[in-house]
């Protein structure tokens, strides 16, 4: 290591796209000792539920006060780092903080951390900047909870291989709570994490770690109106030391992003919260990496999906072996637009769903995450026609959520009485997030999306 970045060694291309396409091949794993397993008393556990509740409300008073105060950004306090489609992660300004602070008696900068707390970070460190997150995506709650859900080691790989999380090295240290069949999105635990850094200015970058506590779930509001949160706070205990000694340098994070239906297939996120990187890294180099991984959260949606194909190739694996045999023996057209494809056999393709041929004009292909088993994924680009891309779409998530999140001591659906039900399933899915949407009164800020 030659230290960390100055003004005068920077003569790289530091944007948040440059960023995420540039990571470390040869991620940096820590020693598993070094890390000591961390055994939470009662008390400790009680400490973090507490926190995360009230982190969670905070959050929401946050996100309302945003809504009544018309849901616009003031570029004059906000400056965007980086943006992925229709969501934008934003710092604040430097100009702006200090105003900002004479109104902290009222409202906190940050969903996560009391006033004192975030004080004392910005006194005693340059690094530290107060974050939002806010946007639309095209999808459902539940979409949003199923694709970013993390609550165990293989729900994690896979979230990070859809959401193009990028991760030295990764472990849950605590699960305090479960997923069960009543909320299967439900986590909250202890965990830690190592961000690559990008291979080309690791030699001037020291790797910086991160421990959280983490809570997930969907709940109602005082309105009775439902919302999905997912919360992750820097967290600091005895037993895991920061790893000094290895070169590492400790991130201080704390956001909560809060998400809303507001339309039968889109959902609204808003998020407040502090990215403190340490160290002597340029800030604008730090949270631009941060930055990066903030806006992951605009691929949990397309995640969902992808963990949804997945799920429907092994369900329908009988289904698909006998109407591939079928279309070999009657079928010498395109399923959907009956092009004839006898003699063009080698330009059609197979859904890896439903098992029958189609045209190249009637499949798309889509990249899944077929092996979880190993430490490094496996994934590959698969066929599929637009039918079961439909199908995978308005699925609902929470009935694989319970097949495949909830553990396995739990009651499972049956497959097939599971795959019967889908369009009713679908509808009733439909139905609620309808009601949902109804619920909204121009008091509550609809018209501020």
């Amino acid at each position: 290591m030659l230290g960390e970045l100055t003004p005068g060694l920077l003569s790289i291309s530091t944007s948040p796209v440059w960023l995420a396409a540039h990571s470390a091949e040869d991620a940096m794993k820590i020693p598993s000792n070094a890390l000591p397993q961390l055994q939470l008393t009662p008390t400790e556990e009680r400490e973090i539920l507490d926190k995360t509740d009230l982190m969670v409300h905070n959050a929401l008073l946050l996100e309302r006060e945003f809504h009544r105060q018309g849901g616009r950004i003031d570029g004059k306090e906000w400056k965007e780092i980086t943006s992925v489609d229709n969501f934008y992660v934003y710092r604040q300004r430097r100009s702006a903080q200090g105003s900002s602070e004479r109104r902290r008696a009222s409202m906190s900068y940050s969903s996560t951390c009391t006033s004192t707390e975030e004080e004392d970070m910005a006194a005693t460190s340059r690094n530290y900047s107060p974050v939002m997150c806010a946007g639309f995506l095209e999808g459902t709650l539940d979409d949003f909870l199923f694709g970013s859900f993390d609550g165990d080691e293989r729900s994690w790989k896979l979230r990070a291989a859809y959401m193009k999380d990028k991760f030295a090295d990764s472990r849950i240290f605590s699960k305090i709570v479960r997923p069960t069949p009543q909320d299967p999105y439900r986590f909250v635990g202890v965990k830690w994490f190592a961000i690559e850094v990008p291979a080309i200015i690791d030699s001037f970058l020291y790797m910086r770690d991160t421990f959280v506590m983490e809570s997930t779930g969907m709940a109602k509001d005082e309105d009775g109106v439902p919302y999905a949160y997912f919360l992750f706070h820097d967290y600091n205990h005895p037993q895991l030391p920061e790893l000094t000694e290895f070169g590492i340098i400790r991130n201080r994070v704390s956001i909560c992003f809060i998400a809303r239906q507001i339309a039968p297939d889109r959902i609204y996120i808003h998020a407040r919260g502090y990215v403190n990187v340490g160290g002597d890294v340029i800030r604008t180099v730090g949270l631009a990496v941060a930055g990066v991984s903030l806006a992951s959260t605009a691929n949990s949606i397309e995640a969902s999906y992808g963990k949804k194909l997945s799920w429907l190739i092994a369900k329908t694996r009988d289904q698909r072996r006998l109407a591939q045999t079928q279309a070999r023996l009657h079928s010498h057209a395109c399923r959907s637009c009956q092009k004839g494809i006898g003699k063009l056999l080698s330009r059609s393709s197979v859904c890896h769903v439903c098992g029958f041929s189609f045209c190249s004009k009637c499949t798309v292909n889509r990249k899944i995450v077929i092996d979880v088993s190993s430490i490094e994924l496996t994934s590959k680009a698969l066929s599929f026609c637009y039918g079961c891309v439909i199908q995978a779409k308005v699925y609902p998530a929470r009935e694989i959520a319970l097949d495949t999140i909830v553990p396995s001591t739990m009651s499972r659906r049956d497959t097939a009485s599971t795959l019967s039900r889908r369009d009713m399933g679908s509808r009733r899915d439909t139905v609620a997030r309808t009601k949902s949407f109804d619920s909204w009164s121009p008091g509550k800020s609809l018209g501020a999306y």
